[in-house]
Formats: C-alpha cells, sequence, structure tokens
C-alpha cells in the first residue's frame, strides 16, 4: 500500500503498539486518552461496573468460553455460556453486595440473552458450515508511522466450507440489529481488523500474493430478555467486506492518527501541559461511558487531581489483553 511521505517516528524508550480501541479513545477524547493510555489509570478502585459496557465484557467472556470448548479436535466438555455468566456475576455479587439487585437485574438479562442464542444456533444451523481455526488471536503488524506498529485481537477466525472463505467474528451486544447493519459502512473496527489480516497475509507471504482474507461477521446479540413484547429478531450475523480502495483509505487515515498521537506523546514527554496536548471533548455520554468523569473537571480548576488519582484509581496495563500468553490457537495455518 502507498503512503506520503512523512518524517514523524517514534524512537522513544516505550514500545508503542497501537489498537483500534486506543485510536478510538484519542479521537474521541484525548484528556481520556491522556489517563487510560499515558498515564495508564484504571477503574476506580471499589467502584461496580454496571451497564453496557459490562454487559458487553461479560458476553465476550462467555462466547469465548463456548467458542474455545465446542470445536473439532477439542476433548472436554463445552463449556455453557449461561454458566459463565451466573458465575461471573456471582463474583461481582460477592465483591459488591451493595450492587446485588443491580447486579441482579443484569445477570438475568445476560442469561436471557445466552439462553437464547444457544437456542438460535440449534436452530438456525448458523455456525455449521464454521471450522473454527483460532479464537482471541492477537495480530500485529507495522504501521505506516515507523518505531510504531498496530494490532488488534479477534474473537474468533473461521472458514466457511460452503465457499472456502476465511473470516473472523465479532461479537457485539447492541439495541438494534438494523441500527447497526446501517452503521456499518462507517464502522472503523471491522475496517482495521481486515487491514490488519490483509497486511498480516501479506507479510506471511514475503510480499508475494497474500492468502485470501475474505472479511469479518459481526455477530450480534440485541440486549432484550426476549419476553412476550419484544419484538425479534433477537440474534443476527452480518457479513462485511472492504475492498482494496477502502482498505487504502483505512491505512491512510490510521497513519495520520498515529502521526498525531505520536507528537502528542512526544511534546508531553518534553513536559508539555496536558491541557493544550491533551484536551477534552465532553459530551452527554461522559456520564455513563467515562471512568474519569469526577476527575476532568479538577484537571482545569486548579485542584490536586493528581492525588484523587493516586488514591482512588489503579495503575493498569491498558495493553494487557494483547498479551501472547492469552492466544488460543487451535490450528496452525
Amino acid at each position: 500500500m502507498t503512503q506520503p511521505d512523512q518524517q514523524i517516528k517514534w524512537e522513544g524508550a516505550k514500545a508503542l503498539s497501537i489498537s483500534n480501541s486506543e485510536i478510538q479513545t484519542f479521537k474521541r477524547c484525548r484528556r481520556k486518552w491522556y489517563l487510560s493510555h499515558y498515564l495508564e489509570y484504571g477503574m476506580p478502585t471499589g467502584d461496580v461496573e454496571l451497564g453496557a459496557r459490562s454487559i458487553g465484557i461479560k458476553i465476550h467472556l462467555a462466547m469465548d468460553a463456548w467458542y474455545a470448548t465446542t470445536v473439532a479436535g477439542y476433548t472436554g466438555p463445552p463449556v455453557n455460556p449461561v454458566q459463565v455468566i451466573e458465575e461471573l456475576y456471582e463474583e461481582d455479587i460477592v465483591r459488591w453486595p451493595n450492587a446485588a439487585h443491580e447486579l441482579g437485574r443484569e445477570r438475568e438479562l445476560c442469561r436471557a440473552m445466552l439462553e437464547g442464542y444457544v437456542e438460535w444456533l440449534a436452530e438456525s444451523g448458523a455456525d455449521e458450515f464454521f471450522r473454527l481455526v483460532a479464537t482471541e488471536t492477537t495480530v500485529e503488524t507495522e504501521s505506516p508511522v515507523p518505531g510504531v506498529k498496530i494490532r488488534g485481537r479477534l474473537d474468533q477466525r473461521v472458514v466457511r466450507s460452503t465457499d472456502g472463505a476465511r473470516l473472523f467474528l465479532d461479537h457485539k451486544t447492541k439495541d438494534s440489529i438494523n441500527e447497526q447493519a446501517r452503521l456499518l459502512p462507517l464502522d472503523e473496527q471491522m475496517k482495521m481488523y481486515s487491514l490488519l489480516e490483509y497486511l498480516d497475509a501479506l507479510n506471511k507471504t514475503g510480499g508475494g500474493p497474500p492468502e485470501r482474507t475474505d472479511g469479518g461477521i459481526y455477530n450480534i446479540l440485541r440486549r432484550v430478555k426476549r419476553t412476550a413484547t419484544a419484538k425479534p429478531p433477537f440474534y443476527g450475523r452480518i457479513e462485511v467486506r472492504h475492498n482494496m480502495e477502502t482498505l487504502r483509505s483505512m491505512w491512510l487515515r490510521v497513519q495520520k492518527v498515529i502521526e498525531e498521537m505520536v507528537i502528542t506523546r512526544q511534546n508531553l514527554d518534553a513536559g508539555g501541559d496536558h491541557r493544550y496536548w491533551a484536551y477534552p471533548t465532553p459530551d452527554g455520554d461522559c456520564s455513563w461511558k467515562c471512568p474519569f468523569l469526577s476527575v476532568c473537571p479538577m484537571m482545569d480548576d486548579g485542584s490536586n487531581w493528581e492525588g484523587l488519582l493516586e488514591e482512588h484509581f489503579v495503575k493498569v496495563d491498558p495493553y494487557e489483553r494483547y498479551g501472547d500468553g492469552k492466544i488460543e490457537k487451535l490450528e496452525e495455518k
């Protein structure tokens, strides 16, 4: 893929390997990126997490366990995703007894979603022609900016027996399947995954014609209990493919935002004011989407926001989920 001439490169002591999640955080709010990826602070200590993000994380864990134990060649008993959800919420209820009621309501929703998903698979045969190649796989390659890599973590890689298509599954919990379908042409996560898959295949062929990579499939579970008044469909799959021109556009877009991230890091490392280089972009979603809601205004009014971080937040590795030790390969490519 071609790229414009550029001089920016990363030469810092810390190696950079950037994911789509970090890119989206940087684009959405540089201050949140500054706190989470530059200073590396995570959720407040002792705070229970509820809502769409918590549900999505737990459903992902349950789906990973299900797919990793229901494939050809696996000899142990399959893990019931409903059992995984029950155990995850039981742990949270023990840890946060004061939030037991809210956690119990979420558990009921997740249980209904996963019970229905297993039934839907049996009735629809949606997985019948898939052969799982790998689960929870990290793909990493060089970015357009020297010194920086880009990476992503794919839920499942599959081969479809009907046409030999090599695809990746990405699980999503959404309120609406139709709304998700309308937004797909704009979705950068799928574009990034497709770009990574193409570049990974190209690297493995030494620059020759890449192994066929055909795109991805959104595996959507609606966040509903499937009551008598709820209207189906509750589950759906949407296949997404991007042509080479789309991938070239994504390659250029990735280059631009990574250049901006590198410049921002370099200036922060040199002592630049975070209010200039990592300014906030507040909107109506901050109240439920950002763990740093209490910190943000303190960073502008002269308060001791660093002390609040030290006392109530924890240091985390924002890249922990991409560790090689968590990759479970089911078949060598």
